[in-house]
């Protein structure tokens, strides 16, 4: 009884040990995830801001035939973004709702596409004159990266929805500087299907 006894607070304590292991090296890759996603969110914004930028700069002063030449420019940059669907089908629309079928098991994101895509569609749509906006766009290209990083490092499935739901929130801490909305939305993204493990990894890209 006594060897028993032993044997099981030595299996306890590997368990512990490990999960701590688990738990540093789930950190790390969150913290990598973070970085990752904050920079291609940042970059987003940067681009999306300078796009308009160059957009008003262009149109002081506008004349009939530089209008005409406008409009010819859209339809040019309407077809890039149609051929960015049809290669990213997942990157259209909002963005948090791919991401929550993502976490959900309901949707299979392609993510170096959807990454690509998304920038790439946004900036042109932005710079058209369109309304574009930050959060649901910021959100997706976290995720994306998160899910990129999940490829890196061979994860599973469960690890793969963890880093993604970092990476989301990272996006979204980059794109508003809004480092407790960004854990908030990491969180409520993990509680769908709540492993008490995943709490880390979101809270730390931030």
């Amino acid at each position: 009884m006594r060897l028993w006894k032993i044997n099981k607070r030595s299996s306890t304590l590997a368990d512990m040990s490990m999960n701590r292991m688990l738990l540093t090296e789930l950190i790390a890759k969150g913290a990598l995830v973070g970085m990752i996603a904050g920079f291609c969110g940042a970059t987003y914004r940067y681009l999306i801001l300078e796009s308009e930028h160059i957009r008003w700069q262009l149109m002081d002063g506008i004349t009939m035939e530089w209008a005409i030449g406008w409009l010819i420019v859209m339809v040019i940059f309407a077809f890039i973004v149609d051929r960015l669907l049809a290669w990213a089908p997942l990157s259209g629309g909002s963005g948090i709702p791919q991401i929550e079928g993502e976490m959900l098991g309901l949707f299979d994101m392609k993510p170096y596409r959807t990454l690509a895509s998304k920038m790439i569609g946004g900036v042109l749509t932005g710079f058209a004159g369109f309304s574009v906006g930050r959060e649901g766009p910021a959100v997706q290209i976290g995720g994306s990266a998160g899910k990129i990083v999940s490829y890196w490092m061979n994860s599973g499935l469960r690890e793969q929805r963890i880093l993604t739901s970092a990476g989301a929130g990272a996006g979204l801490t980059a794109a508003f500087s809004a480092p407790v909305s960004g854990r908030c939305s990491s969180l409520k993204r993990s509680i769908k299907a709540f492993i008490p493990i995943s709490l880390f990894p979101p809270l730390w890209p931030h």
